[in-house]
């Protein structure tokens, strides 16, 4: 089925933001977007969101939280366990 619900839409912005997309979830979320003006909003709210708690979060930290990241191991594995709780 190429057409996704808006609860499988806004999964796979939020897996965007945390993860990313492969080609085929990428596509199909964006034919999504362009189709549906809700799910294009939800997803400029996640942008702008993000970017206010990551000033937020990062605002009078050291520098070396600053540059703190996520592990490919971790990500993979909180993944497995989004995955599984669909």
């Amino acid at each position: 089925m190429l057409m996704l619900s808006c609860k499988k839409a806004t999964e796979l912005v939020e897996k965007k933001h945390s993860f990313g997309l492969n080609r085929v979830e990428g596509f199909r979320l964006w034919l999504h977007l362009k189709m549906c003006d809700a799910c294009h909003a939800y997803a400029q709210q996640t942008i702008m969101i993000s970017n206010a708690m990551k000033k937020f979060m990062l605002k009078d930290q050291p520098q070396d939280l600053k540059d703190l990241k996520l592990t490919d191991e971790f990500k993979e594995k909180l993944a497995k366990q989004m995955e599984q709780e669909n």
